[in-house]
């Protein structure tokens, strides 16, 4: 299934969880969840366009090499 496919559902939401930096790629930050655990196993759960780490993103960079690079995740 394409992410255009899913990203073009209209009245619903799709959530779909990946470690995939091709799919992440095809992302925008405001379409998308950034998800961790903190320190007492709670998840914290951001928007992708109020990460702290990308705050200063300008986009010359792909959120996909971000996350395979490791600054993300």
């Amino acid at each position: 299934m394409s992410f255009g496919l899913l990203s073009s559902v209209y009245d619903g939401q799709v959530f779909m969880a990946t470690h995939s930096p091709v799919l992440l790629q095809l992302a925008e930050p405001k379409e998308v969840l950034c998800l961790a655990l903190t320190d007492g196993g709670a998840t914290d759960i951001i928007h992708g366009d109020k990460q702290p780490k990308l705050r200063e993103w300008r986009g010359q960079v792909g959120l996909g090499a971000l996350l395979a690079a490791g600054v993300l995740g």
